[in-house]
């Protein structure tokens, strides 16, 4: 068959929330935009991985943090109903009071939710393209040229003026040479599923999914990269599911396992090492090239400017990173930027650079932030109402 040839605009590989945010942010820059992911459903871990928690970005004591894309994907995946954490207080523009009793946070339905997102980057004109894999990719003038792919049957050749690493493992950045950080731990074993019990659609949340919480003797760790071991991780993982399910009895109409993960529930990989590494104690410290704010959804008043420089490294001008892929110089961090919101907000960011700035080396960081607040982004923490 012949080979499929593209070109765009800007180039997002990885359909996850990382990935879904840049292209949303690129093509409203105005720019030819395709996402390029390896399944054939969008949302990555949230939605293939089953792990169905829109995590808090309000800071814990009734301060919404995160905005932007952020704010609005989150509004997306509840839309239609939601699971369960609906947040009443929040959603109802209760008082600070009412809202500091409560995260702002909602659990989804992940099939939905990918659907809804589909729906809207089609709207917009993003083009989506499912089933490839990249194999390899063309460096030119430490520029990006073109990334090779395939699918199930056909080569493909995809050329673009900027490109996007939301893969969540780092691929593009790692085939391009640049210089890649892992984990001091790794991810342990996890699989969540849903399963019908008594007419009610059940998510069980089978294993940790955050080492921080996760005591290692209990668990056998994965670096998440070895294609056996993950092979491995998937196997223990279906045993796992089959026998927390039959604990309360076999299957029949009304108790069923419904939905299990489609890819593997790891948290962490590879990262960029990028032109800077942000640290965990870096939590309140303004950065003059901030691009967003986070919160770190598993404690309480821990609060990030995000600078653009962990978006980027230098030495490949053209090619910007998002949600896993970012630079972070611990995993505390990582911990704090792989979850959604965090995801939502450096894709957003990544996405409007790769839009408007094809060399990260002449980037106008006044624009990006005139720009980016224009979409509704807070850029400095002193821009959040603390009162």
């Amino acid at each position: 068959m012949k080979k499929l040839v593209l070109n765009y605009d800007v180039c997002v590989v990885g359909g996850g929330i990382a990935g879904i945010s840049a292209a949303f942010a690129a093509v409203r820059s105005k720019k030819r935009t395709i996402l390029v992911e390896a399944n054939y459903m969008l949302g990555g871990l949230v939605t293939s991985g089953l792990v169905s928690i829109y995590l808090p970005f309000d800071d814990g004591h009734g301060h919404q943090i995160s905005f932007g894309i952020c704010d609005e994907l989150f509004k997306l995946s509840m839309s239609k109903g939601y699971e369960d954490r609906y947040p009443k207080a929040w959603m109802n523009n209760k008082d600070i009071k009412s809202r500091s009793k409560e995260r702002l946070e909602v659990q989804f339905n992940p099939q939905m939710f990918s659907i809804l997102c589909e729906q809207q980057l089609c709207k917009e004109n993003v083009e989506i393209l499912y089933g490839c894999i990249v194999r390899d990719v063309v460096v030119k003038n430490n520029k990006v040229i073109k990334l090779i792919g395939s699918t199930r049957t056909q080569d493909v050749e995809i050329s673009a003026s900027s490109f996007v690493d939301a893969t969540g493992d780092a691929t593009i950045c790692e085939k391009t040479g640049l210089p890649i950080g892992k984990p001091d731990k790794g991810n342990v074993l996890a699989n969540w599923y849903y399963s019908v019990e008594k007419g009610e659609y059940k998510l069980n949340l089978l294993g940790s999914c955050d080492y921080v919480y996760t005591d290692k003797k209990q668990y056998k760790w994965f670096d998440g990269i070895d294609a056996l071991e993950l092979s491995e991780k998937t196997i223990d993982g279906h045993e796992a599911i089959l026998k927390s399910f039959l604990k309360k009895g076999n299957g029949t109409k009304e108790y069923a396992i419904a939905t299990i993960p489609t890819i593997p529930e790891v948290r962490m990989t590879r990262r960029l090492v990028g032109n800077y590494a942000i640290k965990s104690n870096e939590n309140d410290k303004i950065f003059e090239h901030s691009i967003g704010l986070v919160s770190y959804w598993a404690k309480k008043g821990i609060n990030y400017e995000i600078p653009a420089e962990i978006l980027f490294n230098s030495k490949i001008k053209n090619l910007y990173v998002a949600g896993r892929c970012v630079s972070v110089d611990d995993d505390i961090m990582w911990n704090v930027l792989r979850a959604i919101p965090g995801c939502a907000v450096t894709g957003e960011a990544s996405g409007y650079l790769a839009a408007n700035f094809s060399n990260n080396k002449s980037i106008d960081y006044k624009k990006v932030q005139s720009d980016l607040r224009k979409r509704n982004v807070k850029i400095h923490l002193c821009e959040i109402d603390f009162n």
